[in-house]
């Protein structure tokens, strides 16, 4: 079974919301998989930001019981792949040769934080993660 691991810099935004929409998509798709997340900077133990919240409401994707965790070595070396947020998150862990700047990945662009913005911002990373996460399950031999 493949593991997949999305990072940002928190994982109370991004990174969280690329895990629940890649779930929800698999799941639909009855294709086995491990997907989670984690923050270079992430506090233990948070909550998604609010504007998360709503957005994977409002599109029925369940994340219930979701705590922000940060990267682990142990987390990295048990992942198939990596799928950073940015290239600089990408540069962050540039050691380890499973992780990928999502969008050099999927032919897609940088997903820039909406952290602090409107909810409009955050549907709009929300739209792209769902672009992204298709791509993947078209792009992962599983």
């Amino acid at each position: 079974m493949k593991q997949i691991l999305f990072v940002c810099t928190g994982n109370t935004c991004r990174s969280p919301m690329a895990e629940m929409i890649l779930k929800d998509k698999l799941n639909k798709k009855n294709i086995e998989a491990k997907v989670l997340s984690a923050g270079l900077f992430a506090i233990e133990n948070s909550d998604i930001s609010p504007n998360t919240n709503e957005v994977l409401n409002d599109n029925n994707i369940n994340f219930d019981n979701f705590k922000s965790k940060t990267i682990t070595e142990d987390l990295i070396k048990s992942s198939d792949y990596i799928f950073c947020m940015t290239s600089s998150q990408k540069n962050s862990l540039k050691f380890f040769n499973n992780v990928y700047e999502i969008g050099e990945f999927t032919g897609f662009n940088e997903i820039l934080d909406p952290f602090g913005k409107e909810k409009e911002e955050y549907e709009k990373v929300f739209n792209q993660l769902n672009e992204i996460c298709e791509k993947l399950i078209d792009l992962i031999n599983w």
